[in-house]
Formats: structure tokens, C-alpha cells, sequence
């Protein structure tokens, strides 16, 4: 079969490679996919059945559709999935089970609500650890957090459920809650409640519980795999792999002729998933008696220039980048202050084509603060959510709310007409403040709240004002009792507040009553979404601060951003996009902005500087052309910026 490009020197030692299975080491905008792709038309052209795994759905579709570009007649004897749906599939072949397969919205919506209530009662008591939060945000992470004790113990799954050290072990950085947790998931999974089934279905499964499902049967129930159907395995976005999952390709891999892994160690940002490059890769490499690793090392993304930022931030092991693209790349050092900068970038007429990264999507909040200010449009990536629809922003709105609710004898007329959307709005406020681990309210009393305050218009003072009546579990303790009486005098506080006074200074007040910043960090794991959310919280109350917004001034610009988001102008040009490091994997662009390079933001303080230098590797290596970096004047830079600066000379 004829390439439909030349390879390099490189691509042709991996296509020409024979003898045994083999490991790609891959740099960004080497054109991995690509070469796999190439592979696998080779294979079938000569009749081997093949089948490519990716991790992402995304990463399947940009396989399928090289594949079906190159050559759509062989593309049809390539089996391209993702390892979930490969899991499903086998789960279903070789289970003896009728467990139903669901999405994580009814998991989300019909079991976690159950497992955190039970979970609360359990612990209702025990002054030792706090409660678990119920609003949609929190169920999330602490699903999250299920499939990171799932995916990083899968040589031993469920051990001893006693052991503090096994225990610790599996959840990492979370608090203990979050295992017992875990473990009443697990049994609802087993076998769900009466009135939860459908047909004969006894109990359920998730895409991401098919795999764990799987080797525990192989390794507890005497489940013996029967292989995959193909002889020939390419492994595309290796580095994505958890311990789990490599368990499961290792022993449905037995009879395979052929492995093919291809991935580049430092884009591995799954920790929160227990991916670990580091330890993944000999880990696959001793599973499969690997003997040959072969790397690719010219980008064709990028030039020199870049290629000099990438070899600074990758791994001492690594071949070095080359860089091959048609530019030689441009770095540029920016210490304006992030407004001034963002004014600049938007009269800019090619602003439309950069993207701005941060970090993570708490360290993207003050960008989308800046450029409303600016009043200036920006995108946001399809998986980032306005800073306005996350859980600190409608936190923040339900407290606006209780502030701006007219007194006795006073009215407000809400500036959006559409009671549907009004009544959307007050049932995701009223889910947001109620969810708060100091109320002690069970899901039941709970979910009647929000439907009363949902259904009924109900004004935020009288809803407020009968929060102290609300009964709650009599297993609480002291502790959380008290911890109760002061949330209750913190809304009391702002109900008390004059309508027009600045909001910032009563939200950290209450801040500080409902121990806000805690609960916003314990279950989502430390180094990614729990800073995240803590870090997004502060950003908007300093904001609030620094523009000395009222209650009713917040929530016009609310729905002043929320209208314009909806119905964005057909004649403005379009703004700048913005993204999470995390969410830009897979993209490139002519320009990219990297902003937030400040001593403890970028690097977080008490994280490996190793891990922030992957996060840095990935979002140089997003840009084509060229590399702003941005750090606020006056701020200490992070280690990070003077790294670069140093590598681009």
C-alpha cells in the first residue's frame, strides 16, 4: 500500500519495525496519529484484522477519520473504540450478569443523591469528618474520585476494607467519607433499589465500571478471558493509561501477535484518573516483554524556537523535539497588567485566531472577569463552562440574592421575562446553597426545599427565614450543631445587610461561617478540581471587591453575561478562545496566550514542579507560530516563566 505522505527517517524504522511487540515515544505535533493510522492500513491491506484503541472520544474520531481519508475500502477491516466502549462490549460477551449499562447523568441524578444522604448519616455523629455536599458540581468529583480508586488499584481492587493504610492508599488526598462512599456506590451498583429497575435488571453499570467489572472477575470470580477478536492492537494516546486499564488489555491481550503503543509521557495530565506515564510505560512494557521503544521526534507543528521551549520542559529521558514546521516561532514575555494586555489583544484583528490557556478552569476565571469588564467578546472551549454556570458563581448569585430580596412591602421585577428559565434558575441556586454540608439536611427534606423555592416563586427572605425550622439528622454532633447555628447567623447576617452595600466583604464573611474553602477542596482531590473550585471562589470575591459591586449590581451583570452568551451579536467580531491546559489536548493554534504565571498559580505551590512542567509542555506545544507569556507586573513569576524565557533565547 502507498503512504499517502512521505514518513521521516523516523515513521519509516516504525513501519518497517517487525519483530515483536512496540513502544512509540512520541512528541507533540509528531504526527503519531498519523503513523498509526499508516500502520494500520498496512496491516489490513494484507488481510490482519486490527483493532485501534484511543482513550478519548475525540482521539477516535480524528483515527476514524484519517483512516477513511487514506484508503475508506481497508478503513472498513479497522476496528477503531475507545478502551470504554471495548469494556461495555466485552462486559456484556462475557458477564454472567444483567446489569444495566447507564450514562453518568442517571447515575449522577438517581444514585449518587442516595449514596451521599447515606453517607452523611453514617457520619452524622462523628465529629471528626465533615459532610459530603450534595449539589451537582460535588457529585461530579466525588464520582470522580470513584473512578480514581477504581483505576489506580487494579492488581488488588477491593482489599481489606478495614486496612487504614489500604484505605489511605486507595483515595489518595480525600477524606475518609469519600471511601465509605465509595463503598455504598458499589453496592447500590450490585444491586439497585426495587423501584429503580428496569426489566430484570439487577443493579447497574457505567462505561468506566465495565472495565473494572471485568478484572475483578478475572481475578476474584474465575472469569477466563477470552481475548480480543483481533491478533493486531494499536494503542493510540498511551500515556492516558491508568493501571486498570492496562490490566484489562493485558489480560484480554494474551493471544495478540502485535502491540502497538504510541504516546508522549509528558501530556500525561490524568492524575485525577491515576494515569501515570512514569510508572505506565515500563509497567507495559514488562506486561508485553516489550524489547524496542523507537521514538518520534521531529514536530511538524512548531519550529525551532518553540522546539526549544518543549525540550526545556520535557522529561531528561526523552529524545529531544525537533521542530519542522514553516515558521520558526516567535516567544514573547508580557507583564502588562491583565486588562491593559486583553484591551490591546482585542483591537487586535487577527484576535479571533489565538487562544488563551490557563492552568486549569479556576485560573480562568479572571480572564473571563477581564474581558467583561473590557465588554469584549471571547469563545470558550465546548468543555469549559462560563466562569457564571459554575457552582462558585451560582453559590455567589444565591447569596446575591438573599441580599437584593425585596423587604417587606418593597417588589423586584426580574429583567428576564421567561418563567421556564426563571424557574431553571432559582432550582440551580436554590440546589447550590442548600447543598452546603452545614445545613445537616437529609436528600429528602433537601429536594423539598428546592422544589418549594423552584415551583413557587418563593421569595429568598422567607425561604431563608425558615431555614432555622428545617429539621435535621439528631445523630449530629455538638461540633456540627454548632457548626449549623453559625451558618444560619452568617444568612442571618445577610438578610440583615442594607441592600446597598458592597458584596464582596459579606461573602467572606459567610465564607468564613460555612467553611466554604474546605468543603470546596475535600473531595475532588487536591492537584486539580478541588483547587480549581477554591481557586475560582477567590477570584470572584476579589473581583467583587476591586469593582465594589452591590448585590443587585452582581446580578444585572449576571444576566447581562448570560444574555449575551445566549444571544451572541452576528455583527461582533469574534473574540479571543478560551481554554484549560487540560481541555486544550488535541488543538493547535497559529497563536497561543499563557497566562497566570505567578509564584503559586503557575506552578501551584506543594505540587510536584515535575507535573506543572507537563502542563506547561502541553500548552507551548499547542501553538504553531507564536507564544505569549503572561505574568501580572509587580507579582512574583513563577519558576516557570523564567525557565522559559531562558529556553527561548
Amino acid at each position: 500500500m502507498s503512504a499517502p505522505f512521505t514518513p521521516t527517517d523516523e515513521q519509516r524504522r516504525i513501519l518497517d519495525h517487525a519483530d515483536g511487540h512496540l513502544l512509540i515515544e512520541a512528541a507533540a505535533g509528531s504526527g503519531k496519529t498519523s503513523v498509526l493510522a499508516l500502520l494500520a492500513l498496512e496491516y489490513a491491506a494484507v488481510g490482519r484484522a486490527v483493532l485501534a484503541l484511543t482513550f478519548s472520544a475525540n482521539g477516535k474520531a480524528v483515527l476514524a477519520d484519517r483512516l477513511a481519508a487514506w484508503n475508506p475500502r481497508l478503513a472498513d477491516k479497522v476496528t477503531v473504540a475507545t478502551i470504554d466502549e471495548v469494556c461495555e462490549a466485552e462486559a456484556q460477551r462475557c458477564l454472567a450478569d444483567d446489569r444495566l449499562s447507564v450514562d453518568d447523568g442517571w447515575a449522577l441524578d438517581h444514585v449518587l443523591p442516595c449514596v451521599i444522604e447515606r453517607t452523611n448519616e453514617a457520619f452524622a455523629g462523628d465529629e471528626r469528618h465533615p459532610q459530603l455536599e450534595g449539589h451537582a458540581e460535588a457529585r461530579r468529583d466525588l464520582l470522580d474520585a470513584f473512578r480514581f480508586i477504581k483505576q489506580s488499584l487494579a492488581p488488588g481492587l477491593i482489599g481489606d476494607e478495614q486496612d487504614p493504610d489500604w484505605i489511605e492508599q486507595a483515595i489518595g488526598d480525600r477524606p475518609y467519607p469519600v471511601w465509605h462512599a465509595f463503598l455504598e456506590y458499589e453496592r447500590r451498583r450490585a444491586v439497585l433499589p426495587v423501584e429503580r429497575r428496569k426489566r430484570r435488571g439487577r443493579g447497574f453499570r457505567l462505561a468506566g465500571d465495565a472495565c473494572y467489572d471485568l478484572v475483578r472477575a478475572a481475578g476474584q470470580e474465575g472469569l477466563n478471558p477470552p481475548g480480543f477478536g483481533q491478533r493486531y492492537l494499536l494503542l493510540d494516546e498511551f500515556h492516558d493509561t491508568s493501571p486498570l486499564q492496562l490490566e484489562f488489555l493485558s489480560l484480554w491481550g494474551r493471544r495478540l501477535q502485535r502491540v502497538v503503543a504510541v504516546g508522549d509521557r509528558d501530556q500525561a495530565l490524568q492524575a485525577w484518573r491515576a494515569a501515570d506515564a512514569a510508572h505506565i510505560f515500563p509497567a507495559f512494557c514488562e506486561r508485553f516483554a516489550v524489547r524496542t521503544r523507537l521514538p518520534l521526534s521531529l514536530s511538524f507543528r512548531f519550529g525551532p524556537r518553540l522546539a526549544q521551549l518543549a525540550n526545556a520542559l520535557r522529561s531528561p529521558s526523552q529524545a529531544p523535539v525537533q521542530g519542522a514546521g514553516d515558521s520558526p516561532g516567535r516567544v514573547v514575555e508580557e507583564r502588562r497588567p491583565l486588562a491593559a494586555f486583553l484591551k490591546a489583544l482585542g483591537q487586535d484583528p487577527d484576535a479571533g485566531g489565538c487562544a488563551i490557556l490557563a492552568r486549569d478552569a479556576g485560573q480562568l476565571v479572571p480572564v473571563q472577569l477581564a474581558l467583561a469588564e473590557l465588554g469584549q467578546p471571547f469563545r470558550l472551549h465546548e468543555r469549559v463552562l462560563p466562569f457564571w454556570r459554575r457552582g462558585e458563581a451560582r453559590l455567589l448569585q444565591a447569596l446575591a440574592e438573599i441580599v437584593a430580596a425585596p423587604r417587606t412591602g418593597e417588589t423586584r421585577a426580574h429583567a428576564q421575562p421567561d418563567p421556564e428559565y426563571l424557574k431553571r434558575q432559582r432550582r440551580l441556586l436554590a440546589e447550590r446553597l442548600l447543598s452546603l454540608p452545614g445545613w445537616l439536611l437529609g436528600d429528602a427534606t433537601r429536594q423539598d426545599l428546592i422544589d418549594h423555592i423552584a415551583d413557587s416563586a418563593a421569595n429568598w427572605r422567607a425561604v431563608c427565614e425558615m431555614l432555622p425550622r428545617v429539621p435535621f439528622s439528631p445523630d449530629a454532633g455538638e461540633a456540627q450543631r454548632g457548626r449549623r447555628s453559625q451558618l444560619q447567623a452568617a444568612i442571618a447576617a445577610l438578610l440583615e445587610a442594607p441592600a446597598d452595600q458592597a458584596l464582596g466583604p459579606l461573602v467572606r464573611a459567610f465564607a468564613r461561617a460555612a467553611r466554604l474553602e474546605t468543603d470546596l477542596a475535600a473531595y475532588a482531590g487536591s492537584r486539580e478540581q478541588g483547587r480549581a473550585r477554591v481557586a475560582a471562589w477567590r477570584h470572584l470575591v476579589d473581583h467583587l471587591d476591586a469593582q465594589g459591586f452591590t448585590a443587585a449590581g452582581w446580578l444585572k451583570r449576571l444576566a447581562d453575561l448570560e444574555r449575551r452568551h445566549r444571544y451572541p451579536s452576528e455583527t461582533a467580531r469574534p473574540g479571543p478562545l478560551l481554554s484549560s491546559i487540560f481541555h486544550a489536548k488535541g488543538s493547535e493554534w497559529d497563536r497561543v496566550v499563557l497566562v497566570g504565571l505567578e509564584e503559586g498559580r503557575f506552578p501551584l505551590a506543594n505540587v510536584p514542579f515535575a507535573e506543572e512542567k507537563r502542563y506547561a509542555y502541553v500548552a507551548c506545544t499547542r501553538a504553531r507560530r507564536a507564544l505569549i507569556l503572561h505574568a501580572e507586573p509587580g507579582a512574583t513569576p513563577g519558576r516557570l516563566l523564567p525557565l522559559l524565557m531562558e529556553a527561548a533565547q
